[in-house]
């Protein structure tokens, strides 16, 4: 059996209020060829029978339940079953548009590159709020630009102070996808929270960017 082109990687806990709105994005993508790992931490609401019922509904859901421990382990136990070629994360109380993973795919298998990334809008009860990277869109980023980005994860310099919150949404590991062989060849896991207290995201893409080849936009 051919590996997917893109697995998912969802960690969940207690999300019961939006988790049929994250597995129906991800069901529905118009890239089909993908495999979805959910990883339940453990929640004590409904979300895991809530999930066995997609399970049962959709071949591509890998779902496995653990003992609580955090997203951190969720996301590194997600990335040891997964074997599509690209790798993306999606946390169980958002949802992606439905061809999200496919214009993402296509721009990283034209470039070749080790991480695609894209902008995203966070979600409030009475309003959006657009999170843009504030970079140039459909650039390859390498060489001296990708050390630019690399630096930008620790934090801003000069004018980038005029817009902080793009810099805060550059560390994040969802609006991205990233070569499986990537996370595999730098062997970096995700911080457990309770070491580190926060941006445990940011710590994870710092360390992947050190090897990185090139950078798409």
């Amino acid at each position: 059996m051919s590996e997917p082109k893109v697995s998912v990687i969802v960690p969940v806990y207690n999300c019961e209020k939006y988790i049929e709105r994250c597995m129906d994005s991800l069901i529905n993508q118009t890239l089909a060829d993908i495999e979805i790992i959910v990883i339940d931490d453990e929640s004590k609401d409904t979300t895991f029978e809530i999930l066995k019922e997609y399970e049962k509904k959709d071949k591509r859901i890998k779902l496995m339940t653990k003992k609580n421990s955090g997203v951190s382990s969720s996301r590194n136990k997600g990335i040891e079953i997964a074997t599509g070629k690209y790798i993306a994360f999606v946390d169980g109380d958002d949802w992606i548009d439905l061809d999200c993973l496919e214009k993402m795919y296509e721009v990283a298998e034209k470039n070749q590159t080790d991480i695609t990334i894209c902008s995203y809008t966070r979600e409030f009860k009475d309003h959006s709020k657009p999170k843009n990277i504030n970079l140039k869109e459909d650039k390859v980023y390498e060489d001296e630009d990708l050390k630019i980005l690399h630096r930008k994860l620790v934090g801003p310099i000069k004018e980038e102070f005029s817009q902080p919150e793009s810099l805060d949404s550059l560390g994040t590991v969802w609006g991205k996808l990233y070569n499986r062989e990537l996370l595999i060849k730098s062997d970096n896991k995700f911080i457990d929270l309770k070491e580190i207290g926060t941006a445990e995201d940011t710590l994870f893409n710092f360390m992947v960017f050190k090897i990185l080849k090139n950078y798409p936009l």
